[in-house]
């Protein structure tokens, strides 16, 4: 698995070797579980030469290593011993890494009588409201989900001196959210010996969730009757939540872009750039966007992650790739994230100097041959890098007037930065700006697919505020960009969000003058609340949840004072658990799952145990001639690992021999906890093309596996799901006198 996207939780450090339990409360509950207990940077010698500390250890029952480093001018030296922490009698959850809603899996205590003796002892396993016990593995639940009785289980086992035993208990899923549970153990022959533990378990819903967002403008003292009459009608039924937020500064209009930004799940080097856009514009959007509100140490942390992440794209000649490792660097994601480091440096937060110069020695070469470029979007690169070489200081005037030559020949994004480069660098002219940002009806366009109507006006607006910020034309230029949002996405991709933020708050600067304080009760029937302004930019929001419909009601907003108010609504609906269907939006796609025998044999998915070899292949089907930036994503059942999609075993000579489908050439895979993704940067031609990767049995149960999708990441409309599989497993089965092999 991409250690990135690995988080340190008991699995690996819950169980240790020998030892004592002096110092342990017994009837502590252990849930403090740490990989690194302690860490202290700064401890001085005394005149002997020695030094202590002491701290708090953690719950977990492990061997940890101390590590200790002196250093004193030119010398230095380093030793390390192990601490033992352990109980003489020890219980440990076994559970999948994540389930979701209506799972049925089970789930395991492990023993471990560390004693010289016998012990009886019995199990405890309390669960919350997010599971219930289950008679068996399969069972229809038809019977009272709140019984007290299906959340405790006991069991008597009997453990001899040194050994280790495992109980399992069949349970189902019942509620989403962080489940959290109890599991203790108690000897009945010595009562002093006794462990408790808590274990959480993430519980997701296995089908897409149902998204709207609309945006509404409030003024004059007007109230708005209702805003749930765009919704569409099967989101208001079911079981779903509603947030308003209302503000009285347009920059909540962006709430949508930076939600799509901030929980986009890829990284390329432009969606890492994109993601730093909100951090780096915190000042501005803060008191408008609470998901923003981190303190000045969070955010700069943030940002130094996503500029590291973004230099480990780095290639030999100083430009970045697409994905982390590339060989070759992109022009264009190069400026774009430029612009992102350079911002970041301004801001005082700690860049690789090296690398950086490196960066901007590469933008200034590709410079060189700009006379002689022919095509709008060679010539809009171009721009975007004397705009990420101005912020940064390093000002290409020669380049800027080379450019200003061709102005005929700029796109408008192009002509935009163009202007953005000149004033950073303080070598504008007010003439030249305003020629460089009147409308032109014959100006080109960039044919690229993540080169949107939203870029051009972002950059246009975003210029125009820096030129000129009390211009008649900033307000119209952002009705402009406004209406050009779609209901969920805000306004498209990761890049065509980025740039409308990185504008709207350099607009915020100046907005903020206008702003009045309001008053304002929001009624969902007979709920109603109250919302306050203040007499500068900020926000309040509210929600609301509900089960059943909404058909009826009205969500009305009422004003006290006349001054504008934007509101922003999302709602969110669970759609009905029951099997989903493959839809096409643009794109087909369909999951298979095989079984691999040991000798390499495909076989259909049937009676599966505990440690079979799973084939699973996504067949696609592409209708465009030429497609880029495709993103297919795989959620995996919860009994399922992921195995590493680059095998070449004995398994594979099975594999995809009738050759009617083309092979989807992945340049970037991921490999996480809970899913694969494949990303494929340029694909040729149309028609049915397969992806397969293997996955690993890991546990016994009754599962469900979400949805399969394909999209396009620069136009996330086009897309295409499969449908949900139910996938059943049971225990493995050992024969008398033999063991598991792994």
């Amino acid at each position: 698995e991409n250690p990135l996207e690995q988080d340190f939780m008991n699995k690996g450090y819950v169980i240790g070797g020998g030892g004592g339990g002096n110092g342990i409360d017994p009837d502590k509950i252990r849930k403090d579980f740490k990989a690194l207990a302690f860490w202290e940077p700064k401890l001085k010698t005394g005149p002997d030469g020695e030094v202590s500390a002491t701290f708090v250890a953690p719950d977990n029952l492990t061997t940890f290593r101390l590590m200790a480093v002196v250093a004193e001018s030119n010398r230095f030296g380093h030793g390390e011993a192990p601490v033992v922490i352990n109980k003489p009698l020890i219980i440990e959850p076994a559970l999948p890494s994540f389930t979701n809603l209506t799972d049925q899996i089970d789930v395991t205590a492990v023993l471990h009588n560390n004693t010289s003796q016998p012990q009886e002892v019995e199990v405890a396993v309390q669960l919350d409201d997010h599971a219930i016990f289950v008679n068996s593995i399969g069972e229809t639940l038809n019977t009272n989900l709140t019984d007290p009785t299906r959340s405790l289980r006991t069991e008597k086992a009997f453990l001899d001196p040194g050994a280790t035993e495992t109980l399992s208990f069949p349970i189902a899923l019942t509620e989403t959210g962080e489940a959290k549970w109890t599991w203790s153990v108690q000897s009945a022959t010595d009562t002093k010996l006794r462990d408790a533990t808590e274990s959480t378990l993430e519980v997701g819903y296995p089908l897409p969730l149902l998204r709207e967002s609309h945006s509404f403008r409030i003024q004059d003292g007007r109230a708005l009757e209702n805003a749930l009459s765009e919704v569409a009608p099967r989101l208001l039924e079911g079981n779903g939540e509603i947030e308003l937020t209302l503000s009285n500064s347009r920059l909540v209009g962006a709430t949508d872009a930076l939600e799509y930004l901030l929980t986009y799940p890829y990284g390329c080097v432009e969606q890492t750039t994109s993601s730093l856009v909100p951090w780096l514009s915190t000042q501005q959007l803060r008191p408008v966007m609470p998901q923003l509100d981190k303190s000045e140490e969070e955010v700069a942390r943030t940002i130094s992650k996503g500029i590291d992440r973004l230099f480990s794209m780095q290639t030999g000649n100083g430009g970045l790739g697409y994905w982390p490792g590339a060989n070759e660097a992109e022009l264009w994601g190069s400026a774009y994230a430029g612009v992102a480091i350079a911002l970041a440096q301004q801001q005082g937060i700690p860049v690789p100097e090296e690398r950086a110069t490196s960066l901007w020695d590469y933008l200034s070469g590709q410079l060189r041959d700009t006379a002689e470029l022919k095509g709008a979007y060679q010539l809009s690169q171009r721009c975007l890098a004397t705009y990420a070489l101005a912020l940064a200081g390093r000002n290409e005037t020669a380049y800027h007037s080379v450019l200003f030559e061709r102005k005929k020949e700029l796109s408008g994004e192009a002509r935009a930065l163009l202007a953005l480069a000149m004033i950073e660098s303080g070598t504008d002219t007010p003439d030249l700006v305003e020629q460089l940002l009147t409308n032109d009806s014959a100006v080109p366009v960039s044919e690229v697919t993540w080169y949107k109507k939203p870029y051009i006006a972002a950059t246009r607006l975003l210029a125009e505020v820096r030129h000129n910020p009390g211009s008649d034309r900033v307000d119209q230029l952002v009705d402009d960009l406004m209406k050009m949002k779609q209901p969920l996405r805000g306004w498209g991709s990761t890049y065509s969000n980025a740039w409308p933020l990185i504008a709207l708050a350099e607009y915020g600067k100046s907005e903020s003058a206008t702003i009045s304080s309001n008053q304002l009760t929001i009624a969902l029937g007979d709920d109603s609340r109250e919302v306050t302004l203040p007499g500068q930019p900020g926000s309040g929001a509210t929600s609301f949840t509900f089960d059943g419909s909404l058909a009826g009601k009205n969500l009305a907003v009422t004003p006290s004072a006349a001054s504008p108010v934007y509101a922003t609504l999302r709602i969110a609906t669970r759609p009905e658990l029951a099997p989903l269907e493959a839809e096409n939006n643009g794109f087909a796609i369909k999951r298979t799952y095989e079984k691999v025998e040991t000798d390499g044999t495909i076989v259909p998915a049937e009676n599966l145990r505990v440690g079979d070899l799973i084939l699973v292949t996504l067949d696609v089907n592409l209708p465009a001639g030429k497609e880029t930036y495709l993103a297919i994503d795989d959620p995996l059942p919860a009994i399922f690992e992921a195995v590493n999609p680059r095998f070449t075993t004995q398994a594979t000579q099975q594999v995809n021999q009738e050759g009617r489908k083309r092979t989807l050439y992945a340049n970037h895979r991921e490999l996480q906890q809970d899913r694969v993704m494949f990303f494929a940067d340029y694909i040729s031609g149309e028609g049915d093309y397969r992806t397969q990767y293997l996955a690993r049995v890991v546990a016994p149960g009754q599962v469900t596996a979400p949805p399969a999708k394909i999209e396009a990441m620069y136009e996330p409309q086009r897309f295409g799901l499969s449908g949900t599989t139910i996938i059943s497993a049971s225990a493995l089965s050992l024969e008398s006198n033999k063991v598991a092999a792994r």
